[in-house]
This record gives C-alpha cells, sequence and structure tokens, in this order.
C-alpha cells in the first residue's frame, strides 16, 4: 500500500464539501489530484449539486457512473449521504490499485446492480486491505442512506488506523 493515498484527506476534503451542502457525485480514483506534497485535491464537479435539504428528486435521466454510485442515486434520487458510498468505492479503488469496482457475478446494468446491493452483495475484499478497513468500506455501503457512516464517523475511524 502506497504511502500517497490520503485516506483522511479524502474524508476530510468531502466533509468540507458537505459543510457547503454540496454533493459530488462522482467522487472516484480518476477525479483525485495529488499535489507535489501529496494533498488530496478533489476534482471535476460536474455532476455536483448544491442541495438545499437532506433528498433531492432527480427529474431527468442522467448519466451516472454505476460503479462509484450510491443505489438511491441510480434511482434519481441524491442524498447527502450519496457521497460516503463512493468514498467506500474509492478506498477500494486505491487498496486494489486502481481496478474497476465491479461486482462479480452481476451483469453491468443498473437494475442487476441495485438487486445486487438491495440483497447484500458488495465488492470483495482487497488482498492487501485489512479487516478494519474493509469493515470501514462497508460501513459506506449500507444499503439505506441514514444508515451509512457519515465522514466525521469516517475520520473518527480512520484516526487510529494504520496503512
Amino acid at each position: 500500500m502506497k504511502e500517497s493515498f490520503r485516506y483522511m484527506d479524502f474524508a476530510m476534503g468531502m466533509r468540507y464539501l458537505q459543510s457547503k451542502h454540496i454533493t459530488h457525485l462522482d467522487l472516484a480514483a480518476r477525479n483525485i489530484l495529488l499535489t507535489v506534497d501529496t494533498h488530496v485535491k478533489i476534482t471535476d464537479f460536474g455532476l455536483a449539486k448544491q442541495m438545499d435539504s437532506d433528498v433531492y428528486k432527480v427529474k431527468s435521466e442522467r448519466s451516472l457512473p454505476l460503479c462509484w454510485s450510491a443505489p438511491e442515486v441510480i434511482n434519481n434520487e441524491i442524498t447527502t449521504q450519496a457521497d460516503v458510498w463512493s468514498y467506500g468505492v474509492l478506498m477500494w479503488e486505491c487498496f486494489t490499485s486502481g481496478k474497476r469496482p465491479i461486482l462479480p457475478n452481476v451483469k453491468f446494468a443498473k437494475e442487476n446492480y441495485i438487486h445486487a446491493w438491495q440483497t447484500g452483495q458488495r465488492l470483495p475484499k482487497p488482498e492487501k486491505c485489512s479487516e478494519k478497513h474493509y469493515e470501514l468500506m462497508k460501513t459506506c455501503w449500507e444499503y439505506k442512506p441514514q444508515k451509512r457512516a457519515n465522514f466525521d464517523c469516517i475520520i473518527q475511524s480512520l484516526m487510529p488506523m494504520k496503512f
């Protein structure tokens, strides 16, 4: 595991966005830049949504990154917890050195993914990932948004962990 993967920085950046009522909706490794001194910069706000409440109903179909999007987002409902799901996928990407987060044995279609998530299927534990890190990922992947960890809890969980 390279030291340059800064899970705490990711979480702190997302907590900042959440404090400004911004839901990114495209948090993924491809949208993270590292400065020369390895500080994290979250980029690509093309799908971002300024949230006036905790839930926003999408009125039209949007093209979304299926593998990174929370179930409710796929179902046209944006929540303030949607980025927490994507954060868990981002951690998974880092632990797998950038593998594409595709559910094993699930045909690539939104209906299939929704069904798989409803029945508890999640991305497998990466080989070089500790049990504690994987448990944190799974708290990000709770199907119901209100059951997911928030970024404050994620930051608290990361503090005692070793990378």
